[in-house]
């Protein structure tokens, strides 16, 4: 049973984003966070045609997700569409109705890594919000569901974000970007967007507090341009994968980042 909600700061937290997202849509509830916090948010590489793309198209973005913050953060740097949706930890689910309309979750329990230290957000979670737990085969079946389901939102127009190498234990991404760009399939007006956040940290949970969002270090979010989909489609998901991350790195190098 979960009992986040009833959590002073957390739960408040919670529910006015999924208060917000039902009101003004899940990009300007995002935006409305970043106000409130007064976090510094500079947004980088976009530009017009962009915009229309992010706006109007069929978009998978590809993103690096080194902390939690930059979640809000990137979903604020997008224009304002119904059809956006996140592929997220299982865990984050069932926080709130509007919220989990937004949700593709993802069962990685089975990633666990004992060297890992658990963060102090998946402590909370696991303690006020705890989830059921799966066999390996099936939470793997459940994703795959999932992948599914996301590869058909985005052939139909709509928006996923994804973190390729979230809970990697080698820097390496994850195939199922791979099999979920192989189930997308060839579209002249479908594209993929690579994103680069920096300027988030364990210390973001301050940013709640409005007065110690000033003193944060500025968030960044950066863009590259659009990538027609059809350049990476083969029928191996795992070469997929493979030619997306070598273009992400050397994208990476750039802007002047390091993976």
């Amino acid at each position: 049973m979960s009992n986040i909600h009833k959590l002073p700061i957390i739960g408040k937290f919670i529910k006015t984003l999924d208060r917000d997202i039902k009101k003004y849509g899940w990009q300007d509830a995002a935006r409305r966070i970043i106000k409130y916090t007064n976090t510094s948010l500079e947004i980088i590489g976009k530009y017009p045609k962009l915009d229309i793309i992010l706006a109007e198209k069929g978009v998978i973005i590809v993103a690096n997700h080194p902390f939690e913050a930059e979640t809000i953060a990137l979903i604020a740097s997008l224009p304002t569409r119904k059809d956006t949706y996140l592929m997220v930890n299982a865990m984050f689910t069932g926080l709130g109705n509007s919220i989990d309309k937004h949700l593709i979750p993802v069962y990685i329990r089975h990633h666990k890594n004992p060297k890992i230290k658990k963060r102090l957000l998946k402590k909370i979670m696991d303690t006020f919000h705890p989830q059921k737990e799966y066999s390996p085969d099936i939470e793997h079946k459940k994703n795959i569901i999932n992948i599914n389901k996301a590869s058909q939102i985005v052939r139909k127009g709509g928006l996923v974000i994804i973190y390729p190498g979230r809970r990697s234990t080698d820097g390496k991404w994850f195939d199922g970007v791979g099999y979920f760009i192989k189930g997308v399939g060839k579209s002249k007006n479908t594209y993929i967007v690579q994103v680069y956040s920096e300027g988030t940290s364990n210390w973001d949970y301050l940013r709640l507090h409005p007065l110690l969002g000033k003193i944060l270090p500025k968030v960044k979010i950066y863009f590259s341009r659009e990538l027609p989909i059809n350049k990476f489609i083969s029928e191996n998901a795992k070469e997929i994968k493979n030619k997306l991350e070598d273009n992400y790195c050397k994208w990476l190098s750039t802007i002047g980042k390091n993976n």
